[in-house]
């Protein structure tokens, strides 16, 4: 079975949530804010999946990936953040459009490729962050994205990621 096409069809039939069986493991999918408002609003659910530990390297135990007091203190620090409701919606007009760009490079990256090839998402995911970030804290229009993955501050970046290997 092929989980992304299980994924959309699951998704055109209208399921805000659905269940995938990954060998051993069942995989819960939320494909709409609601459904996955159950998930994020529900306390009793802070520990987190042995998937989260192969995180742990990059991303060290920050809010992503650490669980219960650790996170719930992390939680509180930055909760105000999100109360002001114009300036969320403002940010998500930005993540929306930048979003879009996104997934328009990586359907195009498909389309061109072989299905069951790697991909290195590495510079599709960077350019997108650099486009969302410049533009939300700054109020920039970098467009790395557009510059088809090629982008002094992304490439300066990855070498670093390297080096700090």
């Amino acid at each position: 079975m092929h989980m992304a096409r299980e994924c959309q069809q699951q998704q055109q039939q209208g399921k805000g949530i659905f269940c995938l069986w990954y060998s051993l493991w069942p995989m819960i999918f939320a494909c709409t804010g609601e459904s996955l408002a159950t998930f994020i609003n529900n306390s009793k659910q802070l520990v987190k999946s042995f998937d989260y530990t192969f995180l742990e390297p990059w991303l060290k135990t920050g809010l992503l990936t650490s669980n219960n007091a650790k996170w719930r203190t992390r939680r509180r620090l930055i909760t105000p953040s999100f109360h002001d409701t114009q300036l969320l919606h403002n940010f998500m007009l930005i993540f929306n459009e930048q979003s879009s760009v996104f997934a328009r490079r990586i359907e195009e990256c498909i389309r061109t490729g072989e299905e069951a090839k790697a991909y290195d998402l590495y510079p599709y995911i960077s350019t997108c962050t650099l486009d969302i970030i410049a533009e939300a804290a700054m109020g920039e229009h970098v467009e790395a994205q557009s510059s088809g993955g090629k982008n002094e501050f992304v490439e300066a970046t990855g070498r670093y990621n390297k080096i700090m290997r």
